[in-house]
């Protein structure tokens, strides 16, 4: 989808890849790249310029290259090479709308190298090599990473990390939220988003709620927090939809122990409403609690909220990170709190970073806090003493 915003991350490690190499991240809808992942070559001559494109609408959109390449903007190209102003092209496909070109300017080359045979034979080595040995290899990375998922989805792979939310009222009544993280065969955890986007891929959402929700209540019944502290889950919608997770929280906890649970869904998936509200009213009826997660991001609109009759609503992080900064953002954390009391509903602010943060959150009297400021995701251990310190 040509109209995808463009996501760009910071500079850091590339899962796979051995802990030195570091790249930005850019995903384009639901295509992903990552630039100067790797120094194709130690010492890059003057004359090659590397450049990475996806074919989207009869043009070639740039990922990875420094300077304008003017001959592929003009027309697509049909062949694996071709010379155009005495530059050559060279273009491998990986997947479909995934090529990756290498530009040689041959007057340049030629300039520093006599012999033109030795010039071609050079030519079709370097680009054999880069393309063999380097591109292949990182895309390969991401088809590799995608089987270890799709066969890695059990109690032992999947992780349960456990984050606080602070009741500011009473710390006694404060809960936690369940994350995942994922770890694969060579030790390697990787966090959340870039695992549950091969889940995603792979059509085995209902498998990893089974697994991730199955692990978190075990664990929390063998630390003996079940029942005393509430467990948050989130859960894909067709699940909620589907009534997976009802059928998971059935198959581990007593009716009693179903009030000791919150089921978190993100607004912007909110999806087949009359489905997701009709497994609501399930969920209500054995006690289970409803969460809008990250709501402010999503679309939906006064009337489809009430619809769908939840319990909490958690403000995303985006919205508190910047309200003391922001006029705007804090009239809209405002907007949502007399949005939410006017509909009884208990009010969670995510990413609370910092006491000024936390002290404008009692001021405005929104009853639960989580965020860096207070935790980080921790391990079942941890959480077990932070709440023996800080909470009971």
């Amino acid at each position: 989808n040509p109209n995808s915003p463009i996501e760009l991350t910071k500079l850091s490690p590339v899962d796979n890849l051995p802990n030195d190499i570091q790249a930005m991240r850019l995903k384009f809808g639901n295509f992903q790249a990552f630039i100067r992942p790797i120094g194709f070559l130690a010492l890059e001559p003057e004359w090659m310029d590397i450049s990475l494109f996806i074919y989207n609408d009869h043009s070639f959109l740039k990922i990875i290259g420094d300077n304008p390449t003017k001959a592929i903007s003009d027309a697509p190209i049909k062949s694996k090479t071709k010379v155009s102003d005495f530059t050559w092209f060279y273009q491998s496909c990986y997947a479909l709308n995934t090529c990756v070109l290498y530009e040689v300017d041959i007057l340049q080359y030629s300039a520093n190298n006599k012999q033109l045979i030795g010039t071609v034979l050079a030519i079709l080595s370097l680009l054999f090599y880069l393309s063999i040995n380097k591109v292949r290899n990182l895309i390969n990375t991401h088809f590799s990473f995608n089987r270890q998922v799709y066969r890695g989805l059990n109690e032992d792979q999947v992780l349960c990390y456990y984050q606080p939310i602070i009741n500011n009222e009473d710390r006694s009544q404060s809960y936690c939220e369940v994350l995942c993280r994922w770890r694969d065969k060579q030790g390697v955890i990787h966090g959340a988003s870039p695992f549950l986007e091969e889940v995603t891929i792979n059509d085995q959402t209902s498998l990893f709620t089974k697994v991730l929700v199955t692990k978190a209540i075990k664990e929390f019944r063998q630390s003996g927090l079940l029942g005393k502290v509430k467990l948050s889950l989130n859960s894909f919608p067709q699940d909620i939809a589907e009534g997976n997770i009802e059928v998971v929280l059935e198959q581990q906890l007593s009716f009693e122990e179903h009030a000791s649970i919150v089921v978190e869904i993100t607004e912007q998936q909110t999806g087949d409403h009359q489905a997701i509200n009709q497994a609501i009213k399930k969920l209500h009826a054995k006690g289970v609690k409803v969460a809008i997660d990250d709501f402010g991001t999503g679309h939906s609109n006064l009337e489809q909220l009430k619809n769908l009759r939840v319990d909490y609503l958690k403000i995303d992080q985006g919205f508190v990170l910047c309200m003391l900064e922001n006029p705007l953002h804090l009239s809209l954390v405002e907007h949502i709190i007399t949005l939410a009391d006017e509909m009884n509903l208990t009010i969670v602010a995510e990413g609370v970073e910092t006491l000024a943060i936390q002290k404008q959150i009692e001021k405005s009297n929104i009853k639960y806090s989580q965020g860096y400021y207070h935790a980080k995701p921790m391990p079942l251990e941890e959480l077990v003493s932070y709440f023996e310190k800080h909470i009971f």
